[in-house]
C-alpha cells in the first residue's frame, strides 16, 4: 500500500473542510433553528459522516510525516557524531589526547576558516570526539561566541556530509510547514464543533496551503 504523503493528507483535509463548512453553511442559514438548534444539528451530521474520524486521521498522519523528517535528520547527523564503544574508543581518545595542542590552539583563535578546516580534515572515527571536544569549548563560552562556534560545527557538518545537508534542510523547512499545519488543525477542530465558525482571514496562516507555502516537505510520508 503506498504511503500517504503530505500533499495526500492536506488534500484529504481541504476536501473534509469543504464538506463541514458546506453543511454547516445549510444549518447557519436555517431560519427555523436557535443557535444551539444548530449547533445540535451540526453535531448530528458530524456523527453521521464521521466527521471527526476522519479528521483525527489527517491532522495525525500531516503531523507526523512532518516531525518525522527531524527524526531523519537527527539519525543522518549521528551517523557522524555518534561516540564508539569498547578498544574503539580508548583508541581514538589517545589519539586525540596526541592532537589536543593543535585543537585547542585552534578553538582559542578564534576564527571560522581553521575550524572548518580542522572538522573536514578529521577521519570518521576521530569526528565524534573532536566535536564533543568542541561542543564542550564552545558551552564553556557560551553568548554569542559560543552560539557562533556552534553555527559553525552545524554548517561544517553539512559540508561533509550532502545526506545530512538535505536531511537537515528538509527538517527546517518541516519546522516552518507544521506552525501551518497546527493552525489548519485547531481551525477545522473549532469548525467541526461550531457551525459559526468564520473562515480563516487572507492571511491567516489556517487559509494557507502548507505545499504551497513550503513545497519542499511535499513528498514527505508519516
Amino acid at each position: 500500500m503506498t504511503k500517504k504523503t503530505v500533499t495526500d493528507y492536506e488534500a484529504d483535509m481541504t476536501r473534509l473542510e469543504a464538506d463541514i463548512r458546506a453543511t454547516a453553511h445549510m444549518v447557519t442559514g436555517d431560519p427555523d433553528l436557535t443557535d444551539e438548534g444548530k449547533k445540535r444539528r451540526h453535531r448530528a451530521w458530524s456523527n453521521e459522516r464521521r466527521w471527526a474520524e476522519q479528521f483525527d486521521a489527517t491532522a495525525t498522519g500531516l503531523t507526523t510525516a512532518l516531525e518525522s523528517a527531524q527524526a531523519k535528520a537527527a539519525a543522518a547527523r549521528a551517523t557522524m557524531t555518534t561516540m564508539p564503544d569498547g578498544d574503539a574508543a580508548l583508541a581514538q581518545e589517545m589519539r586525540m589526547n596526541r592532537r589536543m595542542k593543535r585543537i585547542e590552539a585552534v578553538l582559542n583563535a578564534g576564527g571560522t576558516g581553521p575550524l572548518l578546516d580542522l572538522i573536514a580534515t578529521a577521519d570518521d572515527a576521530e569526528l565524534p570526539f573532536l566535536l564533543e571536544h568542541i561542543n564542550d569549548h564552545h558551552e564553556s563560552v557560551g553568548g554569542d561566541i559560543g552560539s557562533a562556534g556552534a553555527q559553525i560545527v552545524e554548517q561544517a557538518l553539512r559540508d561533509r556530509s550532502p545526506e545530512y545537508a538535505q536531511a537537515a534542510h528538509v527538517a527546517g523547512a518541516a519546522n516552518n510547514a507544521l506552525t501551518i499545519a497546527r493552525e489548519k488543525i485547531n481551525y477545522l477542530r473549532a469548525l467541526i464543533e461550531d457551525p459559526a465558525t468564520p473562515p480563516p482571514g487572507e492571511y491567516a496562516l489556517a487559509g494557507m496551503s502548507v505545499t504551497g507555502v513550503v513545497p519542499d516537505v511535499a513528498g514527505l510520508t508519516a
